[in-house]
């Protein structure tokens, strides 16, 4: 609904009842990069991979920013990183693949 304001009051308040609530700390960071407050939304996504390194879906979430960014090197390590730990999801890869091809190397996207 692109009611960013709203889902960020929320999203504070749960942060502020549990410091420690990785997934809305993560979808904070989320909001932030649907904002294009991409700075905001790397610190939250950074802190939500500090108290889950496993989160696939952050990490892929986190790549996707970089890209925004231009951050190309830094996307491909996240999106890389998610596929090892989630194989079986086609969209890191295609993340990945899209990365590639803004670089220009054609041929790590078709890998």
């Amino acid at each position: 609904m692109e009611r960013y304001d709203d889902a960020l009051a929320d999203f504070n308040r749960a942060i502020e009842l549990d410091p420690g609530y990785d997934w809305a700390i993560a979808h904070r960071g989320e909001a932030y990069r649907a904002m294009e407050r991409y700075d905001d939304a790397l610190a939250d996504f950074n802190r939500a991979i500090e108290l889950d390194p496993s989160d696939a879906w952050v990490l892929a979430r986190r790549g996707e920013t970089y890209c925004a960014m231009e951050r190309y090197d830094d996307a491909l390590a996240d999106f890389n990183r998610a596929i090892e730990l989630d194989p079986g999801n086609h969209d890191y890869a295609t993340l990945r693949a899209e990365t590639y091809r803004l670089r220009g190397k054609t041929e790590g996207a078709l890998s």
